[in-house]
């Protein structure tokens, strides 16, 4: 991977484990005191970087994108299993009408 072609995305993608604290990635910068001292200037570029992004263009919107689209699909999915598995309509009768119903 040529680290001068990362998208924004991919960058994000990249860094967010270097500055979630909780991240085991976090928590190895944080014990090798030369990068920890680095980790605030780390911390400032990726949120340089994700203020740039358009919003289209985001990580969360893609991710919630990508959620959408699979319950979407799961939603179609379920539909024409609903459609294949109903009865079909019960024919009309021929012949005489009935009577207008009175309400």
């Amino acid at each position: 991977m040529a680290l001068l072609r990362l998208t924004a995305a991919e960058m994000i993608q990249l860094s967010a484990a270097w500055v979630t604290p909780n991240d085991e990635a976090h928590q190895i910068l944080m014990s090798v005191p030369p990068l920890a001292a680095l980790l605030p200037q780390v911390e400032a570029a990726h949120q340089l970087i994700i203020s740039m992004i358009p919003a289209t263009e985001s990580p969360k919107v893609k991710e919630l994108s990508a959620i959408e689209r699979t319950a979407a699909s799961v939603d179609e999915a379920g539909q024409s299993t609903r459609l294949r598995q109903s009865p079909p309509p019960a024919p009309r009768p021929t012949g005489e009408m009935s009577a207008p119903h009175r309400f």
